[in-house]
């Protein structure tokens, strides 16, 4: 049986990579299209992750990080 890692090992391991959490994502899910039947047995999961609300939405990160402002000319929108 796999024994599940805390949130804190993923934030270690996703802060000394060398890309970004995002593109780290984006490359994982094309790395897991080379194992099609175990990616469309994970998909549905993977999508209620994203679309279930948390009780938290820091999943329990007591330090969360700042996001970039993608509008830096407007303070407003973040």
């Amino acid at each position: 049986m796999k024994t599940k890692r805390s949130f804190d090992y993923w934030r270690k391991i996703f802060s000394c990579a060398k890309a970004d959490v995002f593109e780290l994502i984006d490359k994982a899910i094309l790395v897991a299209v080379d194992y099609p039947n175990e990616f469309n047995d994970k998909k549905d999961l993977i999508l209620e992750t994203l679309y279930t609300p948390q009780l938290s939405h820091n999943n329990g990160n007591t330090n969360p990080k700042k996001e970039n402002n993608p509008h830096p000319d407007n303070p407003e929108e973040s």
